[in-house]
């Protein structure tokens, strides 16, 4: 079954709660380089995910994309019930 565009957005988000490199995310959904790219663009310019640079860099789901996977959630109950 092919994923939309926002099960993959919601899923990146999910990995990166807690914050997390580039890899796991990619592993974790099953991306492409080429995918991931443009994800990640849409995803920062959305303010959805910031890349933080400590020792390494990682992507961490800001408060705007915790509530995308919250009302997305919403969305998905309202549609299956």
């Amino acid at each position: 079954m092919r994923r939309s565009k926002y099960d993959l957005t919601k899923n990146i988000l999910e990995l990166s709660i807690n914050g997390t490199n580039k890899t796991r995310i990619i592993e974790g959904c099953g991306l492409s380089s080429e995918q991931w790219i443009r994800y990640l663009m849409k995803l920062l310019n959305a303010d959805l995910l910031r890349l933080e640079q400590h020792h390494s860099k990682f992507y961490k789901t800001t408060e705007k994309g915790k509530l995308y996977i919250q009302k997305y959630g919403e969305l998905l109950s309202l549609i299956e019930k």
